[in-house]
């Protein structure tokens, strides 16, 4: 696998920027490296037409820091993946939206907008593209960012004790890089990571709360008079990002699969009002747009491209 820090010859290819020594850091990891020589097998490596390169130090970037998302946010697809599957046995739901009533207050947010999210960008989420089309969709939305934001934190959060295998490091260093990376975009600008911050914490601390009620569901269904040798068929987020050195190859963050035979998971009855009224709202602002451009005069003023008249409309898009 390449030296992490040869990604580091070409810093301005990519909207995302690491120092020598966050990457020496990754580099010195044994589970980051791991799921590398995984995702180097495993993920799409190769460029879409618009991205297309010879230079191998812009390649060795994008797909750096493609890593470094999917290190961060694969995680999170296998807690709300374990989550769901472990409300669906509480709960008996028959219908999708009702899973969510297994959980309370700050985990059940978690959980709902994790749902939500998850219906549209969970292949972005494992790396389902171009390296290049994954690190740039990064800034596209504020759900992106927030969820970015919040995996940071989780990621610092509490782990495995020494000597439990190879694990993911913390990636808190990132949060300093996504900062940066907000500062320059002319969308967002500098002082945007201001405002994402605490609902990046909400998040953080919502998944947190999921996780401890996740797990009190389960012992609460573990059957009476199991021998306390036993162990229990629980779930750690830490488990997913405790990497195996005997199977490195292997799928280590599986697809989604839906939690009732037949049925795919769909959004829950407060996510369905929020992402409404987010599509109505953007087809509001769509329709401004061509309106007050019908008004102008094409030819004294340049027209805005539809991917930066998306990213605009996206900064009302999250609730």
């Amino acid at each position: 696998m390449p030296s992490t820090t040869s990604c580091l010859s070409s810093p301005n290819t990519t909207p995302f920027l690491i120092t020598v020594q966050d990457a020496i850091l990754l580099e010195d990891s044994e589970g980051f490296s791991i799921l590398r020589d995984h995702l180097s097998v495993e993920c799409c490596n190769d460029f879409c037409k618009d991205h297309a390169t010879d230079v191998t130090e812009d390649q060795q970037a994008w797909i750096l820091m493609r890593d470094i998302l999917h290190a961060l946010l694969a995680p999170v697809v296998a807690l709300h993946d374990h989550t769901t599957r472990v409300a669906q046995k509480f709960t008996k739901a028959t219908k999708p939206e009702d899973i969510e009533f297994a959980f309370r207050n700050k985990g059940r947010n978690a959980f709902v907008w994790l749902t939500s999210f998850l219906a549209d960008d969970e292949d972005w989420c494992l790396s389902k593209n171009c390296p290049a089309c994954v690190v740039q969709h990064a800034l596209d939305a504020e759900f992106q960012i927030r969820l970015m934001a919040a995996a940071c934190l989780l990621s610092c959060a509490k782990g495995p004790e020494p000597g439990d295998g190879p694990t993911l490091p913390s990636f808190d260093f990132f949060l300093r890089s996504l900062r940066d990376a907000l500062k320059e975009d002319e969308l967002w600008g500098p002082d945007y990571y201001e405002y994402i911050e605490p609902k990046a914490e909400d998040l953080n601390m919502g998944m947190q709360d999921l996780m401890r009620q996740c797990e009190k569901l389960e012992l609460a269904m573990t059957p009476p008079g199991t021998p306390e040798d036993t162990p229990l068929p629980s779930f750690s987020y830490f488990s997913e990002r405790r990497m195996s050195l005997m199977t490195p190859t292997k799928t280590i963050y599986p697809r989604r699969q839906s939690v009732v035979p037949g049925i795919t998971i769909k959004r829950s009855k407060l996510a369905k009002v929020q992402m409404k009224m987010a599509q109505e709202e953007e087809q509001w602002l769509q329709s401004f747009v061509q309106n007050a451009w019908q008004t102008l005069n094409p030819f004294q003023i340049q027209m805005p491209s539809m991917n930066t008249i998306a990213r605009r409309m996206s900064l009302v898009a999250g609730p």
